[in-house]
């Protein structure tokens, strides 16, 4: 039998939409170690050599720091995100933060334009 190659997803992250998509996927995980060695997967595909030098940390502290067992500083994330091009951004997780966001999207229409869900969102901001 042959040798088999082991894959490396890096190879295939090759353009900022993909590592954009892999790194939303690690992100919806919620598992820190996940998103770690995410970021360290796109950051070898970006060139971890350019990031390094662009960044001013060092290669083996984005070594050490985007693997599964890495922590990453706050810093490092937003230096590594920013070099790969994407960006990290809030979104409502739960129905009642979505309605309140829903009550201020809407703010500007009068009462009978304003959908069910303003509606309900509403009734919930009332009673909080």
């Amino acid at each position: 039998m042959g040798d088999v190659t082991e894959f490396d997803v890096a190879t295939c992250l090759d353009t900022v939409e993909a590592r954009s998509f892999f790194m939303a996927d690690a992100f919806e995980s919620g598992d820190a170690s996940h998103i770690a060695h995410a970021l360290g997967i796109c950051a070898r595909a970006a060139d971890i050599t350019t990031l390094a030098e662009e960044t001013g940390l060092s290669h083996a502290q984005l070594y050490s720091s985007l693997s599964k067992d890495g922590n990453p500083t706050l810093h490092t994330v937003l230096a590594v995100v920013k070099h790969l091009g994407i960006s990290l951004s809030a979104h409502a997780t739960t129905k009642e933060c979505a309605a309140v966001a829903a009550i201020e999207h809407d703010a500007d229409k009068s009462p009978d334009d304003r959908s069910t869900t303003w509606t309900l969102a509403k009734q919930f901001q009332d009673r909080t």
